[in-house]
């Protein structure tokens, strides 16, 4: 019996994105794959008196006045990443605010951010520019940098003394370089040196708060404590 011609089976072969045939009324199920979403980085500069705000991307800084509630402006860019300059005081409520909102909070070296914003050739003198370049580095980096943790409360004041200790001894550092330019000076020379002995033992009553203090007790472990011998 001859063997007839049977026409070829036709494979069809699914156009890219098509669900692959896998039998009768299969289908591989569809993958959909989430596309990223870029983070909103909001950049805040802060002084005593105003908040200056810049969302990255946009050109426009908003003025908000730092004696109202920051709760209202953080609530409307809930889940974006606030980045701000590291100040002495001016910075905390607002970091507190956020991360009580769990927001995450990046806080950048002033020092570093300038030779950032003088690189990318950004101005940086004006306030109402400030935020831009806090925002733009924190969008360029932030898969790199770690968010701000805070410290235990308790330890708060013993890193205050720390900070003041550590001024003190810049202070008197500058004050020995006084003390050359007047050597020729005896009575100018005799004065400065009770001053540098005054401040010497300023130093020195801090550093033995440090020690005595109570919340001293709680950690040592990442605080470098000072000695009697750095005076």
């Amino acid at each position: 019996m001859p063997i007839r011609n049977l026409p070829r089976k036709t494979i069809h072969k699914p156009a890219s994105g098509e669900p692959r045939y896998l039998g009768p009324h299969r289908y591989e199920p569809e993958q959909i794959m989430a596309a990223p979403q870029n983070p909103v980085i909001l950049g805040i500069d802060v002084s005593k008196e105003w908040l200056d705000v810049n969302v990255h991307g946009h050109d426009d800084v908003q003025k908000i006045n730092a004696k109202r509630p920051t709760n209202t402006l953080l609530k409307r860019y809930a889940g974006a990443l606030i980045a701000l300059e590291s100040t002495n005081t001016y910075h905390k409520l607002v970091v507190e605010r956020a991360i009580a909102l769990g927001m995450a909070v990046y806080l950048i070296d002033g020092y570093r951010l300038k030779n950032y914003a003088d690189a990318v050739g950004q101005r940086f003198r004006n306030d109402a520019i400030d935020a831009r370049p806090i925002a733009r580095y924190v969008a360029n980096e932030y898969e790199q940098l770690k968010p701000f943790k805070p410290r235990p409360a308790q330890l708060d004041p013993l890193c205050t003394l720390l900070k003041r200790r550590a001024s003190l001894v810049q202070d008197r550092v500058a004050f020995d370089q006084r003390l050359a330019d007047v050597k020729g000076f005896p009575e100018v020379n005799k004065q400065l040196k009770s001053l540098r002995k005054a401040l010497c033992a300023a130093i020195k009553a801090v550093g033995e708060a440090i020690k005595d203090s109570s919340t001293a007790s709680v950690s040592y472990t990442h605080l470098t404590l000072p000695t009697n011998r750095e005076v």
